[in-house]
Formats: C-alpha cells, sequence, structure tokens
C-alpha cells in the first residue's frame, strides 16, 4: 500500500464471494469471505471483512480508524495486513446469514465492507514475551508501540492483545479504536495524557521498558516525516465511514507530529517509562 516517499496508493477491491467463517473472540464478530480481486478476477484471497451491522455499540467512525489507523501503522513500518474494500451483494448478503444466525451476530448488509488480509499461520503472543526483551522482534514492538501512543489505539492490551507472530515477526491487526480524540478540541495536555494512558495500557510497555538495547525510535520518526497527508487523504476520502472532518483531522494530527518531530522520542519515552 505504501508507496516510495511515503505516498499511498488507491486501496483495492475485493467481491465477496463465499462466506468461510464468523470470528467470535472479539465484539465485532468480523466474517472471513473468500474474494476476488475486481481489477484481476484471476486474483483471489481470504479477507476478514467488518460492516457498520457488526460494531456493537460502535459508529461508522470505528470502521474509518480501522481503515485509516492500518494504513498509518504499515507507513510507519508496522507488519499488519494490507487493508482493502470488499462488495457484497445483495445474493452474498443473504449466503451470509446463515453464519449470522448460528453466532448470533447481526446480518451482513449488503454494500462496501472494510476488509484486510486474512493472515494464515499467525499464532498467540507468549506470555513471557511481552515481559522480557524481545530480541529480533524488538523493532516490531518498538513501531507497534509508538503507532498506538502516538495515534491513540488503547486497544491492544493484554485482555485484547490484537497482534500475534507469524513467521518471527510480530503482526498487528485491529485498528478500529485508533485516532480516538482528533475529531475533538483537544488541548496539548489533553492529547498528552492520551498518549500516556495508551502506553500504560499497552501490550508491549513491559517488552520494551526491559529491553536491554532500549528504544530505537528514529526509523519512527523517520517515516512519520515521509507521510505524505496529501495522497493519504485522497485515499481515506474513499474509506468506509469517510467524512471531510475526519479526514482532515487525521491528516493534520500527522502534520502537528511531523511539526513536533524533536519531540516524538521524549513523547514515546515517557509513554514506556509511565
Amino acid at each position: 500500500m505504501l508507496a516510495d516517499r511515503g505516498t499511498f496508493q488507491c486501496l483495492r477491491t475485493w467481491d465477496a464471494r463465499a462466506p468461510e467463517h464468523v470470528f467470535t473472540d472479539g465484539i465485532t464478530k468480523p466474517i472471513l469471505f473468500r474474494c476476488v480481486a475486481l481489477d484481476d478476477p484471476t486474483s483471489s484471497a481470504r479477507i476478514v471483512t467488518k460492516h457498520l451491522a457488526s460494531v456493537l455499540g460502535g459508529s461508522d467512525r470505528d470502521l474509518f480508524a480501522e481503515t485509516a489507523g492500518a494504513l498509518i501503522a504499515r507507513a510507519m513500518g508496522v507488519e499488519a495486513p494490507e487493508p482493502c474494500l470488499v462488495s457484497v451483494s445483495q445474493d452474498m448478503a443473504c449466503l451470509a446469514r446463515r453464519f449470522c444466525v448460528k453466532h448470533e451476530r447481526p446480518p451482513v448488509p449488503p454494500g462496501l465492507a472494510v476488509g484486510s488480509h486474512y493472515l494464515e499461520g499467525l499464532s498467540p503472543l507468549p506470555p513471557r514475551s511481552t515481559k522480557q526483551d524481545l530480541g529480533n522482534a524488538l523493532r516490531d514492538a518498538v513501531a507497534i508501540f509508538a503507532f498506538d501512543v502516538l495515534f491513540l489505539n488503547g486497544d491492544r492490551t493484554k485482555g485484547k492483545p490484537n497482534c500475534g507472530l507469524l513467521n518471527g515477526r510480530i503482526v498487528a491487526f485491529d485498528f478500529g479504536l485508533s485516532l480516538r480524540m482528533l475529531d475533538q478540541q483537544s488541548t496539548s495536555a489533553e492529547l498528552q495524557q492520551a498518549r500516556l494512558d495508551a502506553g500504560r495500557k499497552n501490550l508491549l510497555q513491559g517488552a520494551l521498558r526491559n529491553a536491554r538495547s532500549g528504544c530505537d525510535w528514529d526509523p519512527v520518526v523517520g517515516a512519520i516525516m515521509s507521510l505524505d497527508t496529501t495522497s493519504l487523504g485522497h485515499v481515506l476520502a474513499a474509506a468506509v465511514g469517510s467524512t471531510p472532518k475526519r479526514v482532515e483531522a487525521t491528516c493534520a494530527h500527522i502534520t502537528d507530529m511531523q511539526t513536533h518531530a524533536k519531540s516524538l522520542p521524549s513523547w514515546l519515552e515517557a509513554a514506556v517509562r509511565c
């Protein structure tokens, strides 16, 4: 999704062809569909989808944040599944209904859904890995923690890890609760407190605090400085749940961090040590 010099490419759209599974270990209960790319019928993939009807107690803001958060996180060096759009036809929505009824899930509405590519072979993080030095996976933990703190995602906790191991890398997913407070007129002090709160609750805080080699924030800062908010704004305008205000607030938040680039390492260290 990320091209040269921090520019973003358009979200790819896939056509849902067959429901395969309902994930029941979260409140959104996303559905796994076998899909075919609209721009290349020979290309197929298994894609996890989220729909407004499944965001129990939430809103389309969460669906917008799912896409925006994944795009930004990947641009910051986070290992995360590629976000996309999934087109669900009326016939496919009816076919998926039996899955929904079986798992006491609201029915899938026809239309566009938020999607992310399914990660085959993802395994849970060992409990001890969040309390000791992570070795080769430290770079992944640094990038994930930095995203969660700077983009106010308090949803990666011991109770809800929202990350796992794949081929020796820590992979993050589920970004729907990121970008909180960005559509409000928050003061600098309120944002700083929100960053500390996100760090304090984060599953990876202990591992970073105990890292023997310390945390190198330079790659994170460099990635943020390279983000092109113009191209990001164009991509986010087509995201599910997008509004001009949400797009503007997200891009303005990035611009503000670019302005305060020299302060980012101290903000992140404070979130590690709090």
